[in-house]
């Protein structure tokens, strides 16, 4: 049992345990010790080593990840050395954020920046509070199950924001949400051990309220072994361990803080259950003694008898824990949030991004006023530029690259400036052998749209006669044997979190290219690292998003979450993006070739990261076309199946994960608006993730249908009207959105350039809209002043062009033309004798 936790509150039926990690080997593991990952969240600091390396002692984790925006490698390897079972990795920037989360059963967040001598508490609110929410957002995506457990101070209004977050993303669970106070216990038996001259270790003393100054209220009535202390002696006891982070602060004159008790001690700020009994205080979060399980809190225990003195505490300490609170779910809800408060933010946010989320006995620093405003307005200046840039079309001097007429093209193919798959090219005489280094491979689980393109398109080569040798990992996170079908070879090579492990893919490529030389060498994305590919002589790569596009994309996000205020948390991204961005431009060069899935992308390949023209090449996706095709009685039963009323005025629907980043907030604030004026339009929702449980909340025209398998997904487009895509993320080409095109579908999808240039190009096939509410709305109307008939039409235009261009054929003939072009110049001239 641990301490520090108010109210008696009955335990409700446990929810599901949440999905164990489970240890990637290239074999079937013998373990039998439960998996456990715990994550660590500004890892690098000083409260974040400390408690690293507790965790690694730890005998129940079984992984250990830790993350930072520096310096983490490093802390990763020294932990590392300690030989215990758990396996420790080291993750760092936020490209990677993901990767530390992602299957974490426990996350810790001792992230951000500490109070120094002379900062207030609202300096030091206005600095991590950004910070938290910002990680919890990220824990709400790739770990909504986990129990979370947050050290950032302010603590009082810390966990209120990370509730608040987890409640607008689906994810909020209360009794696996803690705040970390057990700090206060941990003084506050060492100071009445001391003044009552007793054993340490065989002290207990309940500490309850908050985790700052008077919030702190320990109960020497109730301490163990009982010693009759004066009231006096009890009121400088109090006051000792309230002043406690102060003490230490200032004796270390700011140069740190109190980083290994810290690290050492655990407990938790708790909300209060609203299924239990009536709460003692009138506040949603208190902390007080509770009973843990694995599931997070299985009880809240009563606070117990209490002197005069302590009910007095207690009577004090709420106002100022409850303004604490509602601070912080006030920022959670971007209000009233000053100019003020971003200067100083922007500051701290500088300072932090150069020593590190954790770094915690740096000292604090301040720039001045206009040179924080000089460097904001430049970072802002860079980015709105961009964006322009990115939304403008280009006129005179800067006309699209890509997507001139290919009608009549005649010559070599790498100087094509269109999608290959325009082309009709012949069956290949010669054969390949194809090495292929892909993130993940389907297995089991409901696969995602890059899983889905890299088995319809390797499965295509191989059944073309290629040899094709793929190394990657599993989807499902389990443990399997490689795959070896025909001509189709897949070499599992997975590190102990999941992620492809480069060492053992490379061992394993020598090894089959030993055997007989690989003809070319492809990835998908960054799934063989650059500092691999300069490795290899011919290596290919298909860019499914690139940081210019995914930089637009955290802006839009901010825009939308964030319209008319100045919150100072997802700036730290975008802030993060540009170094990211010139990052990626420097080591573009590392591959030989580049293979873009849309003209937008190719144009920015060639004119801002000053690629090659010769080495950027346009080859869009496709789906398999015997398994997605128009079917009005597939439709049709799918709808009663589902219980879509026949005089439904219009069914929309919409696919893949829910999440922020497909823009689920932005279809469930418009279609929540639009339902109101139209009672008769149903949305089908397939898909799974936290936003699954928000539409839920929109009533009976919403139907939530969770992941659906691949053999229904073609009869949930065909049961559609119109096709929704409300996605925030610019980059790549949505499958979905050719998916739906395949089956007859229009599509409502937003106006970036990656879409309304090469799937979305005129308005015969749907409809567009800006990624804003407002805009989003007026298309919705479009649809319905449209109607039925319109929509029709409008989808048979989309199939023709779907059949035309998105096949899992095109795609297919065109990637072989290409790696055929890159062995032998001849099969670069178009047409030759064998072409269509």
């Amino acid at each position: 049992m641990r301490t520090s936790m108010l109210r008696l509150i009955r335990s409700r039926p446990s929810s599901a345990a949440p999905s164990q990690p489970r240890l990637l080997r290239r074999a079937y593991s013998s373990e039998s010790v439960p998996e456990r990952k715990v994550a660590v969240l500004g890892a690098a600091g000083g409260i974040g080593q400390p408690l690293a390396l507790l965790m690694k002692l730890n005998p129940l984790v079984s992984h250990l990840s830790l993350y930072d925006i520096a310096g983490t490698p490093g802390v990763a390897a020294d932990v590392s050395h300690v030989n215990t079972r758990s396996e420790v990795a080291g993750y760092m920037g936020e490209e990677q954020l993901g990767q530390a989360l992602e299957g974490s059963d426990v996350v810790i967040i001792p992230a951000g920046v500490p109070r120094k001598p002379g900062m207030t508490r609202d300096d030091l609110f206005n600095i991590n509070a950004g910070i938290v929410k910002s990680l919890c957002s990220a824990i709400a995506k790739y770990c909504p199950d986990a129990i979370v457990n947050m050290i950032s101070n302010p603590v009082n209004s810390t966990v209120p924001i990370a509730a608040e977050v987890f409640k607008k993303a689906g994810t909020y669970d209360e009794k696996k949400l803690f705040g970390v106070t057990t700090l206060d216990v941990v003084r506050a038996k060492t100071f009445y051990a001391g003044k009552a001259k007793v054993p340490v270790g065989e002290v207990n003393v309940p500490v309850v309220g908050g985790h700052a100054g008077i919030t702190i209220l320990p109960l020497f009535s109730q301490a163990v072994p009982k010693a009759n202390l004066a009231d006096e002696d009890i009121k400088a006891l109090t006051k000792r361990t309230q002043d406690g982070g102060t003490e230490v602060v200032e004796a270390k004159a700011g140069k740190g803080i109190c980083n290994t008790v810290h690290g050492v001690c655990w407990s938790i700020i708790c909300r209060c259950l609203p299924e239990g009994p009536k709460c003692i205080t009138e506040l949603p979060f208190f902390a007080s003694k509770v009973k843990l399980g694995k599931n997070g809190v299985e009880e809240v225990l009563e606070l117990g008898p209490m002197s005069d003195f302590e009910k007095q505490g207690l009577e004090s300490l709420i106002p100022e824990l409850k303004s604490s609170i509602e601070k912080g779910i006030k920022f959670a809800n971007h209000d009233d949030v000053s100019l003020l408060a971003m200067v100083k933010f922007t500051s701290s946010v500088e300072e932090y991004r150069r020593k590190g989320m954790g770094s915690k006995h740096q000292s604090y620093k301040n720039s001045s006023s206009s040179k924080l405003l000089c460097f904001r307005q430049s970072a802002l200046a860079l980015i709105f530029t961009s964006l322009f840039l990115f939304l403008v079309p280009f006129r005179h001097g800067l006309e699209p690259l890509f997507g001139i007429d290919h009608t009549r093209f005649n010559g070599d193919l790498r100087d094509a400036r269109f999608p290959w798959n325009h082309l009709c090219f012949g069956p290949a005489i010669e054969k390949l052998k194809l090495a292929i280094f892909s993130k993940t491979w389907p297995v089991d689980a409901a696969p995602g749209g890059m899983e889905r393109h890299a088995e319809t398109l390797y499965r295509a080569l191989a059944a073309r006669g290629h040899e094709i040798h793929i190394f990657t990992v599993p989807s499902d996170r389990k443990s399997h044997h490689d795959i070896h079908q025909g001509s189709l070879h897949v070499h599992f090579a997975a590190n102990d979190h999941g992620s492809v492990n480069c060492s053992l893919a490379f061992e394993i490529f020598n090894q089959v290219n030993a055997n007989g030389p690989f003809d070319y060498v492809h990835t998908e994305s960054v799934s063989l690292p650059h500092w691999r590919a300069k490795m290899v002589a011919n290596v290919a790569v298909t860019w499914h998003g690139i940081w210019y596009e995914i930089m637009h994309s955290k802006l839009f996000q901010e825009l939308l979450s964030n319209p008319d205020s100045l919150l100072p948390g997802p700036m730290t991204e975008l802030q993060e993006a540009m170094p990211r961005l010139l990052d990626e431009i420097r080591f573009f060069p590392s591959y030989t070739q580049h293979i873009c899935i849309s003209n937008n992308a190719a144009d920015v390949l060639v004119k801002i990261y000053q690629l090659p023209l010769r080495k950027v090449h346009v080859i869009l996706n496709g789906v398999d076309e015997t398994k997605f095709m128009h079917d009005l009685v597939a439709g049709a039963q799918f709808r009663r199946r589902h219980g879509v009323p026949e005089n439904a005025t219009i069914v929309m629907g919409v696919a893949g994960r829910l999440v922020r980043d497909k823009g689920h907030p932005l279809l469930y604030e418009a279609f929540a608006s639009f339902t109101r004026r139209h009672p008769g339009v149903f949305l089908l929702v397939a898909g799974s993730g936290p936003w699954g449980r928000r539409y839920a909340e929109l009533g009976h025209t919403v139907k939530v249908l969770g992941a659906l398998d691949l053999s229904e997904l073609s009869e949930f487009y065909n049961a559609l009207d119109v096709f929704v895509n409300p996605t925030l993320r610019p980059q790549g080409l949505d499958l979905t959105l050719i998916e739906a095109m395949q089956c007859g579908k229009p599509v409502v999808t937003p106006n970036y350039p990656s879409i309304v240039g090469t799937v979305v190009v005129s308005e015969e096939f749907g409809y567009t809209f800006s990624p804003n509410v407002e805009s989003f709305v007026e298309a919705l109307e479009s649809v319905v002043r449209d109607g039925t008939k319109k929509l029709r039409i409008k989808g048979k235009v989309c199939e023709q062009r779907a059949v035309s261009l998105f096949t899992a054929s095109k795609m297919a003939s065109a990637y072989e033309r290409f790696f055929l072009c890159m062995k032998n110049s001849q099969y670069c001239q178009y047409p030759l004798p064998t072409d269509c």
